[in-house]
């Protein structure tokens, strides 16, 4: 297995968490098989917080971390709120609705 720099995977999000339920998972299991220190930066871009309370149990334990904007800016701001989060230095960008394959992340 060839090793690879862990990346960030930053996540803006209007708060449907019927996607990020369904589609998380995938993200999840592959940083699972990298085992490099992939991590995802999900941005609530609601202005509202209203993914605080369903991260809790949906990202616990999980390599992530929720970042709340308090007000709703975007597309673009919402990205450069999670990057400046990010701890890695390879940043991917995915919309919440995207269901991704295994090996999406290999270069």
């Amino acid at each position: 297995m060839t090793a690879y720099d862990p990346v960030s995977v930053v996540m803006p999000a209007l708060g449907n968490t019927k996607l990020l339920d369904a589609n998380l998972p995938l993200l999840f299991a592959e940083f699972e098989s990298r085992a490099v220190g992939d991590e995802l930066v999900l941005v609530d871009d609601t202005g509202r917080g209203d993914l605080e309370e369903w991260a809790k149990d949906a990202l616990a334990d999980r390599p992530a971390r929720l970042v709340v904007r308090k007000e709703n800016g975007g597309f673009a701001a919402a990205m450069e709120d999670g990057i400046r989060q990010a701890a890695n230095d390879q940043i991917f960008s995915m919309n919440s609705d995207v269901k991704v394959l295994p090996g999406f992340l290999e270069p």
